[in-house]
């Protein structure tokens, strides 16, 4: 995992403090989710081979803290899960006499601890961004969105007006050495309950691994 990963989900869940709710846990996560399954290039396996196939690592590191915090938070779980994104990306257990190959991509979500209900929040959009760049590119993207400085931006605004608040779940994948594809999942949600210096959420790391046989 390089460093401009880490940088750029630091800075993403600082911007984004966000609310979750049973809809995020139910549509957008598994959107998320999803679209980096679609989006991966690796083929599907060979003739003869066993069969290609994926697996969600939900959870693996996850902490709890302020907003303020989120960006030393985040850092900190995507350099948690390092050692077990390195692990299952030599794994070679699937495809007995055969090669396995693997394509891996890191995801973080945030979610508070509590949540005020409000009814013009219900039934708010969730929305996936796929966007590949450069890596040195992805941190500003992310930031300009975020900040509805973008069209995807401005969309996402649009759809979520105060009081609600969104709540986010972000992965990349690597394209090359210098290349990423950045998948984005907003969802606009319940406002926070709490100020954003009192409020606390619960960040989590994860990976989502596609493996075939050659």
């Amino acid at each position: 995992m390089n460093k401009n990963t880490l940088k750029f989900f630091a800075v993403l869940f600082f911007a984004f403090s966000s609310q979750a709710n049973s809809s995020f846990e139910s549509i957008g996560i598994p959107m998320m989710k999803e679209s980096v399954k679609k989006s991966f290039q690796l083929s599907d396996s060979a003739q003869g081979c066993p069969q290609a196939g994926f697996q969600e690592f939900d959870s693996l590191s996850s902490a709890r803290g302020s907003a303020m915090s989120s960006s030393k938070i985040i850092t900190q779980l995507l350099e948690e899960i390092d050692p077990h994104h390195r692990e299952i990306s030599v794994e070679n257990s699937r495809c007995g006499s055969c090669r396995q190959v693997n394509e891996i991509a890191v995801f973080s979500t945030s979610e508070p601890e509590k949540v005020k209900m409000n009814e013009f929040c219900n039934n708010r959009p969730t929305v996936n961004v796929e966007k590949e760049m450069e890596n040195s590119d992805v941190q500003d993207f992310a930031s300009d969105t975020m900040r509805g400085k973008t069209p995807e931006g401005k969309e996402l605004y649009a759809g979520c007006p105060d009081p609600c608040s969104f709540y986010v779940a972000s992965a990349t994948t690597p394209r090359s050495e210098t290349r990423s594809l950045l998948n984005l999942t907003v969802h606009c949600g319940q406002p926070r309950n709490g100020g954003v210096l009192m409020a606390k959420y619960i960040y989590k790391a994860g990976l989502v691994q596609k493996w075939a046989c050659q």
